[in-house]
């Protein structure tokens, strides 16, 4: 094999082997088995299992981000003249995310389970990998709802983000949810009425009543 079918191979068996086994699960040892690649070749190219995982991942979640960056440019040059609107902001940013994990069904199906992954193992390392590789991504769609959502309180404001990744990152992760508790009437494989719920349901939590917080100091 070339260096980059090997290669290719290697982050191929190594993904699949991640959603099966977990990150901490899979060793390097049975990554060159599927791949049929010896120990030295993932040495050669990713130099550990730890570079190995973020190369897993940023294969699959850079084109995501960029799709996202792409299409806030567009927005924000599109509404140079008028006011951004917060479902349009909301579509840039899930949207990519939906297609790409596997709604509509022509999308690839290991990215919803790595993500998944993400969840259920939260390590340090891949942490900061994460806050990293999604710092522009929250930087630019942070600034763009602020101005769609000036008089919001800042504590209101960033709980509302939180809530809506939680929204957005279980709507991934669990595709068959909504079909088992809808007995069928609701099928994730219509993006277009995925897409449209997601953003309908956030937007409205966005949009609420602030909260009236009482806070007492804490020790």
């Amino acid at each position: 094999m070339s260096d980059t079918d090997t290669k290719t191979a290697i982050l191929d068996a190594a993904e699949t082997l991640f959603v099966e086994q977990g990150f901490e699960g899979a060793s390097l040892r049975s990554v060159t088995s599927m791949a049929n690649v010896n120990i030295a070749a993932i040495h050669y190219h990713f130099g550990s299992k730890d570079a190995l995982v973020k190369a897993v991942l940023e294969r699959r979640l850079s084109p995501i981000n960029q799709e996202r960056l792409d299409l806030l440019n567009a927005l924000e040059l599109s509404c140079a003249d008028r006011n951004l609107q917060l479902e349009d902001i909301l579509r840039a940013l899930f949207e990519p995310a939906l297609k790409m994990t596997g709604f509509g069904g022509d999308s690839h199906s290991n990215i919803a389970r790595l993500i998944g992954r993400l969840f259920s193992e939260p390590s340090h390392s891949l942490q900061l990998y994460l806050k990293a590789r999604f710092q522009e991504v929250f930087e630019r769609f942070s600034a763009a709802l602020r101005s769609v959502l000036p008089d919001l309180p800042d504590v209101d404001f960033f709980w509302r983000i939180h809530f809506m990744m939680g929204a957005m990152c279980h709507t991934l992760c669990d595709q068959e949810r909504p079909r088992l508790l809808s007995g069928g009437i609701c099928n994730p494989q219509f993006f277009e009425e995925t897409c449209d719920q997601l953003i309908v349901f956030v937007a409205g939590g966005l949009r609420a009543q602030c909260v009236a917080t009482k806070r007492e100091d804490v020790e």
